[in-house]
């Protein structure tokens, strides 16, 4: 399923049984920028009961693309205390706002949260979040169209997905391969990414590489990569720290 190119406004957000005896601080973050705190003072109707742990702001945000949620402990008036020091922070909620359905309300119980090993013996199994959202019509959801396009790369399917994602498991790899060991590969009828990513993963042993290839790796592609392998390197001149030698 591909993200719909369209805002979508972030209406509210409730929390149940939230473990903390002040209220919480929520951020919103978009497209790596903070677009919304509950640290700043707005006209936004705020709901706390610390007895019962439940949680209601009112938002009325846009979002567009992928959105981060953090909820923090409440700073409890101490103002020399930082409110977005990442020890207070209670749980991260990562979301795209294409992959959200606008006016269903979207539950959200603690198995789809980052909670904070600090703290996550502390959330009952009744701890639920709940997101509204809504549309937004006319000129806004044209400029967010332009957005998508110019933040998102065309969608991969069949052997072009499987190609692009080998190659970014291996972009990530602290290892390099060999480039001999990789041509002896590739003379072997392999294709590039797969043999880039099983000498990363086999420390360059030829051997156990045909093994990895032809028991995982060794997905259909319908026709040899023009992409060239990432992070291929011949570890006779590789001079990166961050490389391992044999």
């Amino acid at each position: 399923q591909a993200p719909e190119p369209s805002a979508i406004s972030l209406v509210s957000l409730s929390i149940e049984s939230l473990p903390v005896d002040s209220m919480p601080t929520i951020d919103i973050w978009n497209k790596s920028e903070l677009v919304y705190s509950s640290t700043i003072e707005s006209e936004n109707e705020i709901m706390w009961s610390g007895e019962e742990g439940f949680f209601y702001h009112k938002i009325g945000q846009k979002l567009c693309g992928d959105f981060v949620i953090i909820v923090r402990f409440g700073v409890e008036g101490n103002q020399n205390e930082d409110e977005f020091n990442d020890n207070r922070i209670l749980f991260k909620y990562t979301n795209c706002a294409g992959f959200i359905k606008p006016g269903a309300p979207l539950n959200i119980d603690k198995s789809q949260l980052d909670v904070s090993p600090n703290y996550i013996s502390g959330f009952e199994d009744m701890f639920c979040m709940t997101i509204i959202t809504n549309i937004i019509d006319g000129p806004s959801v044209q400029k967010d169209q332009q957005y998508f396009s110019e933040g998102l790369e065309p969608l991969l399917k069949g052997s072009h997905a499987t190609r692009q994602g080998l190659l970014d498991i291996a972009s990530f790899h602290n290892r390099v391969a060999n480039m001999k060991k990789l041509d002896r590969l590739l003379s072997m009828g392999f294709p590039s990414e797969a043999a880039t990513l099983s000498l990363q993963l086999t420390g360059n042993d030829v051997n156990s590489a045909v093994i990895l290839i032809e028991e995982g790796l060794s997905v259909k592609l319908d026709t040899k990569s023009d992409l060239s392998p990432m992070n291929v390197v011949d570890l006779e001149t590789a001079a990166s720290p961050v490389n391992i030698i044999d």
